[in-house]
């Protein structure tokens, strides 16, 4: 059972976004320079994901893939597809294990977020996850 449980970890902006908004001191060049540096570096990283990930805005090459629908819906989120074969305890910013799609309002599926995950059986440091109502009617812990 517990091997079956996995510890999502999403990839959201809004927390580098808050881990931008540090107490730097803007008037100090040096400070400055380094806020612009980790913007950079945010924007190649993103550039990155978004370069390996883009073939996925089609839902057949994500299934082609291995990603497979979980039947997991998150509501104003979407669906989760996960691909088992690169689940495992290393982060690979190019290979998400799970991508997000939403509903076209036309028909079809729109990719909308990656998310990485890590087996909670291997990571040492297991972080306690709070029991939401969902997470108790699936196999999912969402932290």
């Amino acid at each position: 059972m517990k091997s079956s449980i996995f510890l999502i970890v999403s990839f959201m902006i809004a927390a580098v976004v808050l881990a931008g908004c540090s107490s730097d001191n803007t008037n100090d060049p040096v400070s400055a320079g380094s806020s612009i540096n980790k913007d950079n570096q945010l924007q190649v990283e993103l550039s990155r994901v978004r370069a390996a990930t883009a073939k996925y805005q089609n839902i057949d090459q994500a299934i082609q893939d291995n990603y497979a629908d979980i039947n997991l819906y998150v509501p104003h989120m979407g669906w989760h597809y996960l691909n088992s074969t690169v689940l495992d305890s290393t982060f690979d910013m190019e290979h998400p294990e799970l991508l997000v799609y939403m509903d076209k309002p036309n028909g079809g599926l729109k990719l909308v977020a990656v998310e990485y995950a890590v087996p909670l059986d291997l990571s040492p440091q297991a972080p306690e996850c709070p029991q939401l109502d969902m997470v108790q009617q699936s196999r999912w812990n969402i932290c």
